[in-house]
């Protein structure tokens, strides 16, 4: 099981803008203001997410909580909403789809939010699943719910980078010689680039591989980054970076690369 570092959504620096544009940021799949931290939570439980939500709005009426009563209609949700962070139970008795499958489905689908799950179930059955933020026992207590929610969000609002490229990520991470994963999510495009000691070993997107992912990746406008502190790919990249970067401009140049 990969374990998160942290979320680091941001713009492209090839946007030639200034940080007093940035008056939203992309977290899911619309605009949120960034004076608003929105919660969705998905619990069958209608008088849990009564208190959930009455709990939020008195501790900070900048906190929107959407509720949902199944994973279909979160997902729904998600397709036309952006979220700070889900809360989330883990068994679900009348639908279709099974809280395991919901949260795989929602690793690929907004892999940068993260993800709290609220249960009673028995926490030995989520070790096989995804790593979530936390995992909370029902009933919650409220303060402790509250703070780690509001946490959460804060983290992941401070995280937001502003002026800086994919290119020059990349350069940093060879600088301290990281040893990680890198998820690029880029609208419906999703990609990955595993570094080993600071040197990009491996890339993947679609069904591009190695450099020529790492190109596809280089091109893409807008996007935010997940890091995981493993790396469990096989080598097949041996350029070291700034070549890789080189052939990118050259290609580019030429009109080979977008």
């Amino acid at each position: 099981m990969q374990q998160t570092m942290t979320v680091v959504p941001f713009p492209s620096a090839r946007r030639n803008t200034d940080d007093t544009t940035f008056g939203s940021t992309s977290i899911g799949r619309a605009q949120i203001p960034v004076d608003r931290s929105v919660l969705l939570v998905v619990d069958e439980d209608s008088m849990m997410q009564e208190m959930i939500a009455q709990g939020f709005t008195l501790y900070d009426r900048r906190f929107e909580v959407l509720e949902a009563r199944d994973p279909e209609m979160a997902l729904a949700i998600l397709e036309r909403r952006a979220v700070h962070a889900i809360l989330t139970e883990f068994e679900f008795r009348n639908t279709e789809m099974s809280g395991r499958e919901f949260l795989r489905s929602l690793e690929k689908t907004v892999p940068q939010v993260p993800v709290l799950i609220l249960t009673d179930a028995d926490v030995e059955e989520l070790k096989d699943l995804i790593e979530p933020v936390a995992i909370i026992l029902k009933p919650p207590e409220m303060d402790y719910l509250l703070r780690k929610v509001d946490q959460i969000v804060h983290q992941s609002k401070e995280s937001i980078l502003r002026g800086i490229s994919l290119e020059s990520f990349l350069q940093v991470l060879e600088v301290e010689r990281k040893t990680c994963t890198l998820t690029i999510i880029s609208g419906s495009s999703i990609g990955r680039l595993y570094l080993h000691d600071g040197e990009l070993i491996h890339a993947e997107t679609g069904d591009l591989e190695s450099k020529n992912a790492v190109f596809a990746m280089l091109g893409w406008q807008e996007y935010s980054i997940k890091i995981y502190e493993t790396c469990d790919a096989e080598p097949t990249i041996q350029d070291r970076l700034n070549s890789i970067l080189m052939e990118y401009c050259m290609h580019k140049d030429h009109g080979l690369v977008e």
